[in-house]
């Protein structure tokens, strides 16, 4: 599973790598970010690593995105800034969004938690 989110890291990056991939002026993915999102990739635990979706990000960042139904969605993203920006939606009207440091040798607790409760309905504050 790892290899796999690796390798379509590793394409989004090739593809995405250069000024104005999309057409309207994107951002390049930087090499930061990149390394970032593979530090994501080999923490995450395997039932979250096999659900998410990654996706380049217009300000040269990477997202990452688990979507269960409708109003239940986590959305993350690395920039190569040492952090993790967030917002979840857990149902209508109970929402979470913020920042986490992010050092690369582990993933935040809190974030796992949030993203179980995309599946499970169950926040951990």
């Amino acid at each position: 599973m790892i290899n796999n989110k690796l390798n379509i890291l590793f394409k989004i990056f090739n593809k995405c790598s250069k000024k104005n991939w999309d057409g309207y002026d994107a951002l390049p993915l930087s090499v930061t970010a990149y390394n970032e999102a593979i530090k994501v990739i080999k923490l995450l635990p395997p039932d979250l690593l096999k659900k998410v979706e990654i996706s380049p990000l217009n300000d040269g960042g990477i997202a990452f995105e688990w979507y269960h139904k409708k109003h239940y969605i986590f959305s993350m993203a690395v920039t190569g800034q040492n952090e993790i920006t967030y917002s979840g939606l857990y149902g209508i009207g109970n929402e979470s969004y913020g920042k986490e440091n992010f050092s690369g040798y582990q993933f935040p607790v809190k974030l796992i938690e949030l993203i179980k409760s995309v599946y499970y309905g169950i926040i951990q504050k």
